[in-house]
């Protein structure tokens, strides 16, 4: 009776749909692959997994690692983020698949396309007027809800008006007992502070105090060992033979 109903006919013609527009992906990335050249991307320029004419057009779709050049405007974007929080004595920690690509990979998760930093909520607003202080001329920041994120306000450093590699910062609010971030996420404060510092490359970062427990509650056991590289495919686990981070270009 179930196989019937209105309900699982949609859902199925959805599904269908989905995995035919995941299929296409992958073929346009392939073609762009073998016809176009490596052009490394800029501010003035869409990041590459958004460029119609890059090699790596949709590059965290399809589970293929990002370029160098998007990778090291990252590493920049967060050295300097992070140099402004902590001259400002601004507490943050990093989050999600930054504190995994810390963990796993010293640094940041090859197919990955962002960073993300978590701070307290009595500091968002601060937060933004120093970042818009001091990165006025050389990043894109915004504040405000984007899709697909949740419905909290974050504050999003963008590499460029135009090129949108960013970090999101997430800001959380705080009791004796837990933290409550985006995503519905709850924390024992007790696991989070006092922070402590980890590598990322060669950055010093903040982190929570228990990185096992943080990195558990995100995305469960096996962490170390399996990693979801296709964005569209979050089912489909592949096991992690090369624990190098990203590549970047160090000046």
């Amino acid at each position: 009776m179930y196989k019937k109903t209105k309900i699982y006919k949609k859902m199925k013609k959805l599904l269908k749909f989905g995995r035919t527009k995941y299929f296409l992906i992958l073929a346009v990335a392939k073609f762009n692959e073998i016809f176009f050249k490596e052009i490394p991307c800029t501010k003035k320029t869409k990041q590459c997994s958004k460029n119609r004419k890059s090699r790596y057009l949709k590059c965290h779709n399809v589970g293929k690692n990002i370029p160098i050049c998007c990778a090291t405007h990252l590493y920049e974007m967060l050295k300097d983020t992070v140099r402004c929080l902590e001259k400002n004595n601004i507490k943050y920690f990093i989050a999600y698949g930054t504190l995994l690509g810390a963990v796993r990979h010293k640094g940041l998760i090859p197919w990955d396309n962002d960073l993300d930093l978590i701070i307290l909520d009595k500091d968002s607003k601060r937060v933004y007027e120093l970042l818009n202080k001091s990165f006025k001329d050389k990043y894109h920041i915004t504040s405000g809800k984007f899709d697909g994120i949740g419905s909290d306000v974050l504050i999003r450093v963008d590499y460029s008006a135009i090129n949108s590699l960013h970090i999101d910062l997430f800001p959380c609010k705080t009791d004796k007992e837990n933290i409550y971030v985006e995503h519905n996420d709850i924390l024992k404060y007790k696991k989070i502070f006092p922070l402590q510092k980890i590598k990322f490359y060669d950055i010093e970062v903040f982190a929570p105090n228990d990185i096992q427990y943080c990195l558990d509650y995100f995305y469960g056991k096996g962490y170390m060992e399996y990693a979801c590289k296709q964005w569209m495919l979050s089912d489909k686990k592949t096991k992690i033979t090369d624990f190098s981070p990203a590549k970047i270009k160090l000046n």
